[in-house]
């Protein structure tokens, strides 16, 4: 099978790309990958976008990774997934990030984490937020933790509580403050509370 040309891959509309076999998707180079518009990438079927090695996914432009359907991000393997860099993960949406399922939200880095935008935090459930490892909560960056919203922090563990750093805490908003539970309050040293109640 002839690999499609930059050009080539450059001219395929959206109704194009459903026609494209797997072994074409396979054969498209990294470089000729990001000629794709979002149209065309938004078409491509879950069984064509597993066809993409971790090296093809790798060299998509933030903006193509921003165009990527839920039921596409919910298709993608945690390999494929952890393929993403991190400027790829600053631009992943909040309706991105609620697709996410939990087994996929767990395997995404600590610094591929720190990188999400505030926007795409945002979109994740408060059972999503349950799911979180423990280093990715030590990872959350202190603008991160400022987005929260109460639902979001209500979603926490004991445990999870525990891992926030003073920082992270100092910069939670008044509402995540309030809506707190004992067992939350429980979990948090003397530092941290003190942190709280000068907020």
């Amino acid at each position: 099978m002839i690999a499609l040309t930059t050009a080539q891959a450059a001219s395929l509309t959206s109704a194009q790309v459903p026609g494209l076999s797997t072994d074409q998707i396979a054969k498209i180079a990294s470089d000729d990958l990001r000629a794709l518009s979002s149209a065309a990438l938004r078409a491509l079927s879950t069984e064509q976008l597993a066809a993409l090695s971790t090296e093809q996914i790798a060299q998509l432009s933030t903006a193509q990774v921003n165009a990527l359907t839920s039921t596409q991000i919910q298709g993608l393997g945690s390999e494929d997934l952890n393929a993403l860099t991190s400027l790829q993960f600053t631009a992943i949406s909040s309706a991105q990030m609620a697709a996410l399922r939990t087994d996929q939200l767990r395997s995404i880095g600590t610094e591929d984490f720190a990188a999400i935008g505030t926007t795409g935090l945002r979109g994740l459930a408060s059972q999503q937020i349950a799911a979180l490892s423990s280093d990715q909560i030590i990872a959350l960056s202190t603008a991160q933790a400022a987005s929260l919203s109460s639902v979001q922090v209500l979603g926490l563990s004991s445990d999870q509580i525990a891992k926030l750093q003073t920082d992270d805490l100092r910069a939670l908003s008044t509402a995540a403050i309030r809506v707190l539970t004992s067992e939350q309050f429980q979990a948090l040293n003397s530092d941290q509370i003190s942190v709280l109640t000068t907020a």
